[in-house]
């Protein structure tokens, strides 16, 4: 009997590629993709199968699938490809919504389409999502972000009794601040936004400062100090991600860390009290 296939969306950096290297590592059959392949060249010298995936084109979410058809079989699909759009409600362009959505919303639904069929004809198979926090509590300044992921884990709950009849599970996984590069993405955007005459300029620098205290490079001061404690390594989600496809009867739901179950609740706090707690933040 060959290894199990598992197809992992967004492999250049962070939760991705850690979760290709753990899966390599429990000896599965890895489809590490990223949209740029020279990104995740590394991982084929290691003996991963790389792919060229842009969640956000069709013929690339069907060769990635059928990839791995002709190989076995889809086992488990882990779709962690996403960003973060940095801006207030008022900045939010509709493109920018957009764009957002359809990398963190229906790109995992493109891929998701493609793979259930098959997980079906061979009744079993696990979809991992990568959701976040921000997914269970919005927050300024990322408004269209925590959009998205509350849109990720409606689909992600419906499709989890729909197709849990046919042996297949659907997980979220919900992170809170994890040590990647992702946050220093937001630095530009943050930047152009912040201009003299923003209204929000004082929310952006917040949000500026809060990015800093969690990204790879870090930054100073209490917020730093703060974050240090809560934030954790892409390794420590890339085991949530491997225990729950390895698991024959895996949770709904995935918090990393006791910190970011602590701020997941945040969303059973009166509106008023949270709407407090931000705006002292801010």
């Amino acid at each position: 009997m060959g290894r199990d296939n598992v197809l992992i969306t967004g492999c250049s950096s962070g939760i991705g590629r850690a979760t290709a290297e753990r899966f390599h590592e429990n000896d599965w059959n890895v489809y590490a993709t990223a949209r740029d392949t020279t990104d995740i060249e590394d991982l084929a010298s290691q003996g991963m199968e790389t792919l060229e995936l842009d969640v956000t084109v069709d013929g690339d979410v069907e060769d990635a699938v059928e990839a791995m058809v002709d190989d076995g079989g889809v086992d488990c699909l882990v779709n962690n490809a996403g960003y973060g759009e940095t801006a207030v409600v008022e900045d939010l362009t509709v493109d920018d919504l957009h764009r957002q959505f359809d990398v963190n919303v229906y790109g995992p639904q493109r891929l998701m389409r493609k793979a259930l069929p098959h997980m079906r004809e061979q009744e079993s198979g696990t979809i991992v999502n990568v959701s976040s926090v921000g997914g269970r509590l919005s927050q300024p300044g990322i408004g269209g972000y925590c959009a998205s992921k509350h849109a990720l884990e409606a689909l992600s709950d419906a499709a989890r009794a729909e197709v849990k009849g046919f042996g297949v599970d659907v997980v979220l996984v919900e992170p809170g601040p994890v040590k990647t590069s992702f946050e220093d993405k937001a630095r530009e955007r943050i930047e152009e936004r912040k201009h003299e005459d923003s209204p929000y300029r004082e929310l952006y620098e917040s949000v500026g400062e809060f990015n800093e205290s969690i990204s790879e490079e870090g930054g100073d001061g209490v917020m730093r100090n703060v974050m240090g404690k809560i934030t954790v390594e892409p390794e420590r989600v890339a085991d949530c991600i491997v225990d729950a496809a390895e698991s024959s009867s895996p949770k709904a739901r995935y918090k990393v860390s006791v910190p970011h179950r602590m701020m997941a609740m945040g969303r059973y706090l009166p509106s008023g009290a949270r709407d407090w707690v931000f705006q002292r933040s801010m």
